[in-house]
């Protein structure tokens, strides 16, 4: 997600973001929803690249009067704090 929010700030494009950010709730939603197992590694591939799809919708929309690496800090951090507070 950092990552992703660094090619954001730097306003490097990424094809369709808003369309994959959706798709990863459908994706990531669904083993929930069947209870599906997979492998480490696969589930990991996804949830990164979801991740860097999601920081770079973050960096992207950085206020103009933010700092860049605080603002980068506090959602990194605040979404670490989202899935401590899910596990």
């Amino acid at each position: 997600m950092a990552f992703g929010g660094v090619l954001g700030v730097l306003r490097i494009p990424l094809p369709m973001p808003e369309v994959v950010i959706a798709l990863s709730a459908l994706i990531l939603g669904r083993p929930w929803q069947c209870a599906c197992v997979c492998r480490f590694a696969a589930a990991a591939v996804v949830v990164a690249v979801f991740a860097i799809f999601h920081g770079h919708a973050h960096g992207a929309e950085l206020p103009t009067a933010a700092n860049p690496l605080a603002y980068g800090v506090g959602f990194v951090v605040a979404t670490g704090c989202s899935i401590c507070a899910a596990s």
